[in-house]
């Protein structure tokens, strides 16, 4: 019988024979240059297919092997060979059985403990009343006429803030939601492709809803950005200070939001979806109601706040984000709310120049800003908006960073690249 039949006949692969005869477990003549399986071969190959059965490792197939080889089955003796060996494999399985019984009574207690209902608390967080100095109008930079506030314990929960140009912003749940800065903002088309938030019934904070289709490599590189960003603002203190935290970066703010450089300072946390500023509050408050944020909703670069107010911009994804659907940096959008001596941290990710997801990036978002995907261009950005870099790092690459970036070539290398600079 040639490999192909023989392979049909058991149901397995042909690499897989392959790999037995190289191995010894099977041991077949040849004909021409041919494997020629006999009635022995098959023979043998059943007793293999019982021994796997009983989860009989190769090292054990081939020690049952070796003795039927060696004696005649009806030989008495060779019940104290073949004995042995059923004895240590009965005992290694009942070991196997007490480790999965533990298990499955640590993954029950687990599940149970998962599926209780626990009092979630009804708290949420509103903006520090000791912040409302700092509210002025994007468009004049005069400061606002407040009215109807409702305040609780040092917090604005709601309340109305307009301006004598005309410009009005809401506070509503704790959150400060501007004038939006176009109707293409607000619009479904812009929301499913910067925040894709009309793909489920109920959107989540990107990272949370689409985590699955991010590979484990590139999870990694981004923990591995994080634990970066970590080191280098670490020493720093930003008491009564303001940072700043554009939508994405937010999730570095939720990973490290109980860090001592976050403790006493204001965080300012904007975006151009509601939805997703909510659901970006909702699981800080979680873990951090007393935290001083800012939530900022309809905009993520015309502020209703005071310019030259941020003293530290974390950018984790969020530049390389907004550039995908502006023909311009957002640098250049946030750089009047920088002060003079401000500081950046962040991550931004590129590809080499002539690589295909180039050409997809340019093909899947029209409004994508030129050459975005280059680190010249981020560099060259950063110069002309003051910058010189204190600390930068290549933190790694992936091939296959996973089907929620669209536009990435298999092939291509995407780049995970840290840096921490300040205004010269």
């Amino acid at each position: 019988m040639k490999i192909g039949k023989f392979c049909e006949k058991f149901d397995i692969s042909p690499t897989t024979v392959r790999f037995y005869i190289k191995s010894g477990i099977l041991a077949p003549n040849k004909k021409n240059s041919q494997y020629d399986f006999t009635s022995a071969d098959m023979a043998e190959m059943e007793i293999i297919c019982k021994l796997k059965e009983l989860s009989f490792n190769l090292d054990e197939i081939k020690q049952y092997l070796q003795i039927i080889r060696m004696y005649d089955i009806q030989d008495e003796h060779i019940r104290e060979h073949l004995l042995p060996l059923y004895e240590l494999k009965q005992q290694s399985q009942e070991k196997e059985i007490q480790v999965i019984r533990r298990s499955i009574a640590i993954l029950q207690s687990e599940i149970e403990a998962l599926r209780e209902e626990k009092e979630v608390a009804t708290f949420f967080s509103g903006i520090p009343l000791d912040f409302s100095p700092f509210f002025a109008c994007p468009k004049c930079n005069s400061l606002f006429n407040l009215s109807d506030l409702q305040v609780r314990g040092n917090k604005i929960y709601s309340g109305k803030l307009k301006c004598q140009c005309g410009y009005t912003a809401l506070i509503e749940d704790g959150i400060l939601l501007a004038e939006a800065e176009s109707e293409y903002y607000q619009s479904p088309e812009f929301h499913v492709l910067h925040y894709r938030e009309s793909h489920v019934d109920e959107p989540d904070f990107v990272f949370f809803q689409y985590m699955h289709d991010i590979t484990s490599e590139a999870t990694s590189l981004i923990y591995k950005s994080y634990l970066w960003i970590d080191s280098v603002i670490k020493p720093y203190s930003f008491k009564n200070k303001v940072i700043f935290v554009p939508d994405l970066a937010s999730h570095f703010l939720y990973k490290h939001i109980k860090k001592p450089y976050f403790r006493d300072a204001f965080i300012v946390v904007s975006g151009f979806s509601k939805e997703t500023i909510m659901s970006i509050k909702s699981h800080i408050d979680l873990i951090a109601p007393d935290a001083k944020i800012i939530y900022i909703a309809n905009t993520i670069y015309d502020l209703p706040i005071k310019k030259k107010l941020f003293d530290l911009w974390i950018d984790a994804i969020s530049s390389y984000n907004f550039s995908f659907f502006h023909n311009d940096s957002l640098h250049r959008k946030i750089d009047p709310y920088m002060k003079q001596d401000a500081r950046t941290v962040g991550l931004t990710k590129y590809y080499e120049r002539g690589c295909r997801s180039l050409a997809n990036i340019a093909r899947l978002y029209p409004n994508v800003m030129k050459d975005q995907s280059l680190l010249d261009t981020f560099k060259t950005i950063m110069d002309e908006m003051g910058y010189h870099f204190l600390k930068e790092s290549l933190i790694g690459e992936t091939v296959d960073p996973g089907p929620y970036y669209e536009y990435h070539a298999p092939g291509d290398h995407h780049c995970y690249y840290a840096f921490f600079a300040e205004k010269k």
